[in-house]
């Protein structure tokens, strides 16, 4: 008795060879190995599909896209389209989870990041009013300068990605 990826390469040639035949092949022998083809293959993935909740999300696309071309050479392009799709929307996940990461990471920072804001906020007020003659050295608002520089840094790094939607790790300057 043969394997299943044997069976698989079987009928693969089986369908192969009928396709080659053109005219003298009838549609229904093709439709026929065709769905030989399309079945097995459904078989391989309903068994790798055992172990799909331990398979990171990057083997998933890989797997995705190796199924494309095995779908594509068996002569299911739409199934090959389908897993195309698949891998697609696989990947924008694996994105929108690395970038949710990156955020996470960056929490941590925000309330000191929203604090130095919040000062140069009541800093840019004051300045504003009657009576401040803008002497910032003896002005309890004034933060030291690497403080506010740092925070600055996080805050745009935070917008211009939102903005850009850009990888995390990308962008920080």
């Amino acid at each position: 008795m043969i394997d299943l990826d044997a069976a698989i390469k079987n009928r693969e040639g089986c369908l192969a060879y009928l396709q080659g035949c053109k005219t003298l092949a009838s549609p229904e022998g093709l439709d026929a190995a065709a769905w030989s083809v399309l079945a097995l293959h459904g078989m391989r993935a309903a068994r790798s599909s055992e172990d799909l909740d331990s398979m990171p999300l990057d083997d998933a696309i890989k797997h995705c896209l190796e199924d494309v071309e095995a779908l594509r050479e068996g002569g299911c392009d739409a199934c090959a389209r389908e897993h195309e799709q698949l891998a697609r929307w696989l990947s924008e996940l694996a994105f929108h989870r690395a970038h949710a990461a990156g955020i996470e990471s960056l929490k941590d920072h925000l309330p000191s990041v929203i604090r130095v804001l919040e000062n140069e906020r009541d800093c840019v007020r004051r300045q504003a009013a009657p009576g401040c003659d803008r002497e910032c050295g003896k002005c309890d608002l004034v933060l030291p300068e690497q403080e506010v520089i740092g925070a600055y840094r996080i805050a745009l790094f935070i917008l211009r990605r939102e903005l850009r939607n850009e990888k995390p790790g990308e962008g920080l300057e």
